[in-house]
């Protein structure tokens, strides 16, 4: 499966912590150590965007954030030579855009009341009706693998699904775990987007610099 080439857009959420962009005040030591040591984000956008750029593919960046200044769209710009700064348009949801009738805000008050018991709500949304969320509850940590096998395999065995994996999860040791018990089609993302073969190169070239 062509995964890189299926990508038509890229939502990034919270892009002002992933880019952690450096503002006009920034050192010229912070400006270095960013240059040698780039974020990882912006990495792999290149790689994407220099992939449809040869072949031709459209290509469209959501960047999500309660901060968005000119530090974070001049890095994004940077990105990619087709794009400019003045490309990336500034939308700014509104209360009125999200909550359309009583009935949505009694939702939303109730909603984040409710929360309260759970720490701080500093926000909510209304879901879209065309979401919809299903969870599965697992009592037991060693029933979790069993759960989501069934999930695979019985339920939508057709279907494509993205798994999230713990921190002291290897994600090789669970696509092999999941080819081995009945699930062929896992892939890791990482190699299903060609990014192993760039890290090979990368390290190849490296080793004999």
């Amino acid at each position: 499966v062509d995964v890189l080439g299926n990508i038509e857009m890229i939502v990034l959420d919270e892009v002002d912590r992933m880019l952690d962009s450096l503002s006009k005040y920034s050192t010229e030591r912070d400006r270095m150590r960013r240059k040698r040591h780039p974020k990882k984000v912006v990495t792999l956008l290149e790689h994407i965007a220099a992939h449809h750029n040869s072949l031709q593919l459209p290509l469209q960046l959501i960047a999500c954030s309660a901060t968005v200044g000119r530090p974070i769209r001049r890095d994004l710009a940077k990105i990619d030579n087709a794009w400019a700064l003045s490309a990336f348009e500034i939308v700014r949801a509104t209360a009125d855009d999200l909550l359309l009738t009583d009935a949505q805000r009694n939702e939303m008050k109730t909603a984040r009341f409710s929360d309260r018991n759970n720490g701080p709500v500093s926000a909510g949304a209304i879901v879209p009706a065309t979401i919809s969320h299903q969870f599965v509850a697992v009592r037991k940590e060693e029933d979790k693998y069993a759960m989501l096998q069934y999930l695979l395999t019985a339920v939508c065995p057709d279907q494509p699904a993205l798994l999230f994996l713990g921190d002291n999860l290897r994600v090789r040791d669970m696509v092999q775990k999941m080819r081995y018990s009945g699930i062929p089609r896992a892939e890791a993302l990482h190699e299903a987007m060609g990014f192993h073969l760039y890290d090979s190169a990368n390290a190849t070239s490296t080793s004999t610099s």
